[in-house]
């Protein structure tokens, strides 16, 4: 509602009210079970190729993102500083589930990233510029025009909805972009400078950019291993993407973080 409000060009999925006015309703199903549900309307467009050769969408993504913090920059929610795992100022607390990671190389790549967090991130934390953002505009939660890989036509998902700093919803949106890419500095730049021409980043940002983008892999990868302990049937589709994104990470720490800032 409040997109709409401010930007309502930006393609997002619209909440229809129902006939009681509600956004939404409490149902009762024929087995007595009570259901919460809200109907939205339907975003034209397909999803993008997942193809790391193509560069069209890289630039784009920055500057949508851009636009979508900068509408979101009046909007608040009383549960909006709730505590969201997938948030990266949340990123030390992954430690607990390091004993979910057996191979031991990756325990210890995951373990080095998350001591750079706790050293270069964390303390910066509290001076840093913070709103409500998306928090997870990444490929999967876009539309593309069907004849236009490169033109973002719908915005989804925004259920990962929290209160963080600007720069974690940037690398959020960045890290997974660069699984598979040949140049992963030259791909996060071409992000970082769509997204620099609406919102110019500040130097202190910039400098733990590096980190941040490494601790969302990180996170996706922990993450996955602990969510299979809870869901052992859904393996497959959880750890669909983890290994592509263990040799991203591994190539990322070989990457000199002052190319990146």
């Amino acid at each position: 509602e409040h997109i709409s409000i401010v930007d309502p060009e930006l393609p997002v999925p619209e909440v229809l009210l129902s006939r009681n006015g509600l956004a939404i309703e409490q149902i009762q199903a024929e087995n007595g079970t009570k259901h919460s549900v809200r109907i939205l309307t339907y975003l034209p467009g397909i999803p993008p190729m997942d193809d790391p050769a193509d560069h069209a969408l890289l630039r784009p993504m920055g500057a949508c993102l851009a636009r979508l913090v900068l509408d979101l920059r009046g909007f608040f929610h009383p549960i909006a500083s709730y505590e969201l795992l997938w948030d990266l100022k949340h990123t030390s607390k992954l430690r607990q589930y390091l004993p979910h990671i057996s191979d031991a190389n990756h325990h210890e790549l995951v373990s080095y990233f998350l001591d750079r967090f706790d050293r270069n991130v964390l303390p910066l934390i509290p001076k840093l510029r913070a709103q409500i953002v998306h928090n997870d505009l990444v490929p999967d939660n876009i539309l593309v025009a069907e004849n236009d890989p490169g033109r973002i036509v719908g915005i989804i998902d925004f259920g990962d909805m929290t209160h963080t700093l600007l720069i974690n919803d940037l690398a959020t949106t960045i890290a997974p972009m660069l699984c598979g890419q040949a140049d992963p500095v030259g791909a996060a730049a071409e992000i970082i400078a769509g997204y620099h021409e609406m919102i110019p980043l500040e130097a202190a940002e910039l400098n733990i950019l590096y980190d941040l983008i490494a601790a969302r892999m990180t996170m996706l990868n922990v993450i996955a291993f602990w969510r299979v302990t809870i869901h052992p049937y859904n393996r497959e589709y959880i750890t669909g993407g983890v290994e592509k994104m263990w040799t991203t990470l591994e190539a990322w720490r070989a990457q000199d973080p002052a190319d990146v800032t």
